[in-house]
């Protein structure tokens, strides 16, 4: 069976919120208490079938939130069909921060 759509999603926020873990356990279903922070930007893919037998492709970037790579993530907003916000509920500051990535 052919792939019907592919989709580019980015997940972004503030370094250390779960970014990547939060992929990791959705294209692999796996996680990991070892923290390995992102470096500009990683990608993961997972292929779903819709609900009428299609194929559908998720090309996930993970945008890495330190702020040292700033001056990057807009270039990695293109061509996007859709993103996520993650913070830390623990850390309000990842919360007001969220500003910054929109």
């Amino acid at each position: 069976m052919a792939i019907s759509y592919t989709f580019k999603c980015i997940i972004v926020g503030p370094a250390a919120v779960g970014k990547s873990s939060l992929i990791r356990r959705f294209v692999q279903n796996h996680f990991s208490l070892d923290y390995k922070f992102t470096i500009g930007v990683d990608f993961m893919a997972k292929t779903l079938e819709y609900e009428n037998e299609e194929l559908v492709k998720l090309s996930i970037w993970d945008i890495g939130g330190q702020e040292r790579f700033k001056f990057l993530r807009r270039s990695f907003y293109e061509g996007t069909s859709g993103a996520i916000l993650v913070f830390d509920l623990s850390r309000e500051q990842t919360f007001s921060k969220m500003k910054d990535w929109l």
